[in-house]
C-alpha cells in the first residue's frame, strides 16, 4: 500500500528570523565551510546504513550540503536528496556544492519557509529518512517549536519502515563555562558568540542529555529506538584531521552516549505524542 504524507499544523517562526540573519553571516563568508569542511564519518556512515539506492531524504536544516551531497550520490539517480534550511545564505552555499554529486544524483533543495517541506512532501509522499543534524533542532528556542519541527520529521517519513535521525549537542561535554556563568542548570539552555571575522553573531542553544533528548523525541511522538553518540572528539576536530578521525573511530565503541561529543539519535514515529 502507498503511503501518504499526512499534512500538520501550520509552523511558528520562534526565533528563526533572528537565527536565518546570524547564519546568512556564518554561511555567507564562508566560515561554516572552514570550520566543518566535510561530514562525520560516524554519521554519515549511520545514514547511508538506513538509506537504499533509489531511496528518498529530508535533510532538515541542510547547511551547505555536507550530509546532503554524498547523501544524493549514494542514492543514485532513482533517489531523491531534498535539503531544506531557513537561510538563504546556506542554500546557495548547498546550490554551489550541487554539481559535486554528478548529474546522477536528484537534489531539491527549498526554504527558507518551511511550509515548503510541507507542500513539496503533499505533492510527493514520504521519505525513507529525515534528518536533523548536528544543533539544528538546539538553534531553536522555544520548545513548542522544536515539538513542531520533531513532529515534521515524524509524519515526513514512512509510517512502517522510515527513519528519523536527529543529533545534538552533549551538556556534559559542550558549553561548561557558559552554562556555569548562565546557570543554564538542567535545562541546558544558554546563548554563546563567535567571531566570525569582523562580525560576531550571538546564538542561542539547547544542550541536551541523554535523558532530556529522550523526553524531547518521545514528548513529539518518535519512538526512539537508539541514543549513541555522534563522536567522541569534537566535531571541528574529526572533520578537520584525519589523524582525530582514526583515535575518534578507536574510541567510539568505548564510549557511552552520555560522555558523547554531541547525541545522535535514530527514531521512528508511532509514540502518542503525534
Amino acid at each position: 500500500m502507498t503511503a501518504h504524507w499526512t499534512p500538520g499544523t501550520s509552523f511558528i517562526r520562534g526565533n528563526a528570523d533572528r537565527m536565518a540573519e546570524q547564519y546568512e553571516t556564518y554561511y555567507g563568508a564562508g566560515h561554516y565551510d572552514r570550520r566543518y569542511p566535510r561530514p562525520n564519518a560516524r554519521v554519515m556512515a549511520r545514514l547511508k546504513a538506513l538509506l537504499s539506492t533509489g531511496g528518498r531524504v529530508l535533510d532538515y536544516g541542510c547547511g551547505n550540503g555536507r550530509y546532503l551531497i554524498p547523501l544524493a550520490r549514494h542514492l543514485g539517480a532513482e533517489g531523491q536528496a531534498i535539503g531544506f534550511d531557513i537561510s538563504r545564505a546556506a542554500l546557495a552555499a548547498a546550490a554551489a556544492r550541487r554539481a559535486e554529486a554528478g548529474s546522477a544524483a536528484q537534489i531539491t533543495l527549498i526554504g527558507p519557509e518551511v511550509q515548503q517541506v510541507e507542500a513539496l512532501l503533499a505533492a510527493t509522499g514520504p521519505v525513507d529518512l529525515a534528518t536533523c543534524l548536528f544543533g539544528v533542532l538546539s538553534h531553536i528556542d522555544d520548545a513548542e517549536m522544536r515539538r513542531q519541527v520533531l513532529r515534521l520529521l515524524g509524519r515526513s517519513v514512512h509510517p512502517e519502515n522510515g527513519r528519523v535521525i536527529v543529533s545534538v549537542p552533549n551538556r556534559v561535554r559542550r558549553f561548561r563555562k557558559e552554562q556555569a556563568a548562565q546557570k543554564a542548570g538542567a535545562m541546558g539552555e544558554i546563548t554563546y558568540s563567535r567571531a566570525l571575522g569582523g562580525n560576531r553573531v550571538e546564538l542561542f542553544y539547547k544542550l541536551f542529555d541523554t535523558r532530556t533528548f529522550r523526553d524531547e523525541l518521545e514528548g513529539a511522538g518518535l519512538v526512539v529506538e537508539t541514543i549513541i553518540p555522534d563522536s567522541v572528539l569534537p566535531e571541528a576536530a574529526v572533520t578537520h584531521h584525519a589523524i582525530a578521525r582514526g583515535i575518534d573511530h578507536a574510541l567510539l565503541p568505548i564510549t557511552p552516549a552520555s560522555m558523547g561529543y554531541g547525541l545522535l539519535a535514530v527514531a521512528r514515529p508511532g509514540g502518542s505524542g503525534s
